[in-house]
């Protein structure tokens, strides 16, 4: 759908080489190597098809780039080219990323948010090489620049390297990406612990102990207290249930189900749960659990966000064998072929 349109302001030399260039570096860094190759031929002076041959290099021998480009000039589209080679070189020698960054840093004026990107591909990389310098360079990263990457690439050196102070100030804000509140606060308060401010740890443990939450069930095991299940059963009356039967589908599907046709009783199920509200939708759910369909009384409750009737979500089959089979046994007798595994 675009081609006419990019055709057209060719065409009509709407684009000059500045943007063409711009449109290369972008696509350079999101790996579109083809379409940075087709807007090369778009590039009308000699110095910007140099400038293209530079994005190449950069891009397959990164550390011959950074060597030989030392005497670049302090532009913005040089800037680019050394940002994007040192992202590339940061995969491979995180030794060599460095000391070209400490290298043209000095060279080159990088803006902030410039110098936020670099230190933060170089954190990450160290990240990912269980390198204890992620915890530099990501912490170099200015809090306006922060990004979802970055963010989750602390938290997981600091843990990795028991950096409990630098995670207590990394922790301070809400996250800005999508790591769970819980998760985030659980973390903070053991930061706090470590570093000897129990009493603020145990005021975030007692609260995060109030959810029914993995988090919340590891913060009432730091308290030594009972986990907080929640558990609100779906209260329905018989009249309630009956009504919803008779003036939804529910009904026939529950007809089905009693004269022994189990496939269409369930199709019609599935079929008007698109249709029924919420409290319906509940109703529905009891309505499974009559049939034993487990199934049917989880999915329905899925579909009505209703999440805290924990009979009705997780239902226990089979319990009298599991019971009888946990019991300790007097003695084992042991057989040919016999291992600890097993």
């Amino acid at each position: 759908e675009c081609n006419p349109v990019f055709k057209f302001l060719f065409e009509d030399n709407s684009f000059n080489d500045e943007i063409v260039l711009e449109r290369i570096g972008l696509a350079m860094n999101q790996r579109e190597y083809a379409l940075a190759r087709y807007l090369s031929r778009h590039l009308s002076s000699e110095k910007n098809k140099k400038l293209y041959r530079y994005w190449k290099i950069a891009r397959t021998k990164p550390n011959k780039f950074l060597k030989s480009s030392l005497r670049f000039a302090n532009s913005k589209q040089n800037r680019q080219l050394v940002a994007y080679a040192i992202q590339r070189l940061s995969r491979r020698d995180i030794e060599k990323t460095i000391y070209y960054w400490n290298e043209y840093s000095k060279k080159m004026s990088f803006p902030k948010h410039e110098q936020d990107i670099i230190n933060g591909l170089i954190g990450l990389a160290a990240d990912r090489r269980k390198n204890s310098l992620s915890l530099h360079y990501l912490g170099l990263v200015s809090k306006e620049n922060l990004t979802r990457d970055i963010e989750q690439g602390r938290l997981r050196s600091a843990l990795t390297f028991g950096a409990w102070p630098e995670l207590v100030t990394w922790t301070k804000n809400d996250p800005i990406g999508d790591v769970s509140k819980l998760r985030w606060l659980y973390w903070r308060a053991k930061a706090l612990k470590e570093t000897g401010q129990s009493t603020e740890a145990t005021k975030i443990y007692r609260e995060l102990a109030t959810n029914r939450d993995y988090y919340g069930f590891l913060a009432a095991d730091q308290l030594s207290l009972k986990y907080s299940f929640k558990n609100q059963p779906v209260i329905i009356d018989e009249e309630e249930f009956n009504q919803t039967l008779k003036k939804t589908k529910l009904g026939r599907a529950d007809k089905l189900f009693k004269i022994g046709r189990t496939l269409s009783a369930k199709r019609e199920f599935f079929f008007e749960l698109n249709k029924i509200t919420v409290r319906e939708k509940e109703i529905a759910a009891k309505l499974a659990d009559t049939w034993s369909w487990e199934k049917g009384t989880i999915l329905a409750l899925g579909r009505a966000d209703s999440y805290n009737d924990l009979n009705l979500r997780f239902p226990i089959e089979y319990a009298d064998l599991i019971v009888e089979n946990l019991k300790p046994k007097k003695y084992y007798v042991v057989r040919k072929g016999d291992s600890l595994w097993k």
